[in-house]
């Protein structure tokens, strides 16, 4: 289970490739990418706009940050398990959160916005108990006579999204839609975590208690369904295209009271996948009892000599194995904004999104942009999520022809993402040709 466990941490924390950025984008309402988080288009530019590769990322830690985690001096990184241990605090949650906007194309006029875009979104959000990472590093020896919790709570997935936008509007309303289809290339989330450890006082019997469903889908490979036989998938096999699919809707309107104040509401990712290639569900529902002696190390313990140790462990670990197909429903994530730009030098933005599946699931922040470098845009974001407070730059670019965006969020906490254990960015380049 110790080796198994920390694997799993190890990958999503590995993972190459919402937050600040989410909020910082869904202020500057007058980009291309706006329709990302409201697919209702109030102010479009007249003619076809092409967006070109655009970011988002954010990664958020309750420890340490990725270069103090993770060895990268070996052949094989290595996950620092000890500076998990030191950065411990009775909550651990990480999240990750990488989208990659390949290719977007949108015709505006008058009325009508009609688009098309291609995305590779990867998630990925790890909440693992204190007593996961102390009986790696010290047995459990520390606990005799007392039962703990074990069993981490994983999400995470990867794929594509191909999307079309159509959206109408009036001189005061818009609204808008946003249909998508998904492939999906990977998969795992843990639907029952209950895995507890209870070390006998008198007998210095172990007990393993589980109720513990791992669902799996091209990320870990296992042999003969024992979780202490297993392979990490390749990552870079990215598909475009693949037999897991699915389908999911984002649904907005703005409205334009006067001419300096705009409000929106909108849903998005309303929607599911089902995984069908290269599925497995790992199901262990049991009580285990081991009556052998502790074992401080399963990694670095390549062979056990005890009589009978490594059969108890292999009882302890195998688990039952189904290849059922698994849907899974996208976390839903619902916005609303308030603009007021009453000149063209400064405009205030009030934003607040609520994302399904998150422990701290509403984020509010404000939004003040300065416009006296014209076509540049200056500002600053301050908002509030996973519990505590956020400050982000911004700057954009609205050229006749040109335009882009630069997002940095969680700046107190640096700005270097190998460091930082909050970090957020989001970036993006557009061309556009007028019809007018």
């Amino acid at each position: 289970m110790m080796r198994y466990v920390i694997v799993l941490i190890f990958v999503l924390l590995a993972l190459p490739l919402f937050s600040q950025v989410e909020l910082a984008t869904m202020g500057l309402d007058r980009t291309l990418q706006s329709d990302r988080y409201n697919p209702a288009v109030l102010d479009g530019k007249s003619g076809w706009s092409i967006g070109l590769p655009s970011v988002w990322y954010n990664a958020y830690h309750t420890g340490q940050g990725f270069k103090d985690i993770i060895d990268t001096g070996q052949d094989n990184p290595l996950l620092k398990v000890q500076a998990l241990f030191d950065g411990l605090n009775g909550d651990n949650k990480l999240f990750t959160n990488g989208e990659l906007q390949t290719f977007k194309i949108r015709y505006d006029n008058e009325h009508w916005s009609m688009g098309f875009e291609h995305r590779m979104a990867l998630q990925a959000s790890v909440w693992y108990p204190d007593a996961l990472i102390q009986l790696y590093v010290n047995g459990n020896q520390q606990w005799i006579g007392q039962e703990v919790q074990l069993g981490p709570d994983v999400t995470s997935s990867g794929y594509n999204s191909y999307e079309w936008l159509f959206s109408y509007r009036t001189e005061k309303l818009a609204i808008g839609v946003k249909p998508k289809y998904l492939t999906g290339n990977y998969f795992m989330q843990t639907p029952r975590t209950d895995a507890s450890l209870y070390t006998d006082p008198d007998f210095y019997e172990v007990t393993l208690s589980t109720d513990y469903v791992l669902q799996n889908a091209g990320i870990l490979e296992f042999e003969d369904a024992n979780l202490l036989n297993y392979e990490v998938r390749d990552f870079g096999k990215w598909k475009l295209f693949s037999p897991n699919n699915g389908w999911a809707i984002d649904l907005g309107m703005r409205f334009k009271p006067s001419q300096n104040l705009t409000i929106g509401f909108s849903v998005t990712d309303w929607g599911s996948i089902e995984w069908s290639e290269d599925v497995k569900t790992y199901e262990s529902r049991r009580d285990t009892e081991y009556s052998g002696q502790e074992i401080l190390d399963l990694v670095a313990t390549e062979k056990i000599d005890i009589e009978g140790v490594l059969d108890s462990l292999r009882v302890l670990f195998d688990v039952t194995e189904e290849s059922d197909p698994i849907r899974y429903e996208l976390p839903r994530a619902f916005s609303g904004s308030v603009h007021y730009r009453p000149t063209d030098l400064w405009y205030l933005a009030l934003m607040a999104r609520y994302q399904e599946n998150l422990p701290d699931p509403l984020a509010v922040g404000v939004q003040l942009g300065l416009n006296f470098l014209d076509p540049w845009s200056l500002g600053v974001t301050v908002s509030h999520r996973y519990g505590e407070p956020n400050l982000g730059l911004h700057t954009s670019y609205e050229g006749r022809f040109l335009s882009g965006f630069l997002v940095v969020g969680n700046i107190l906490n640096g700005v270097n993402p190998l460091v930082s254990s909050r970090f957020s960015l989001a970036a993006g380049v557009n061309i556009h040709w007028s019809t007018n």
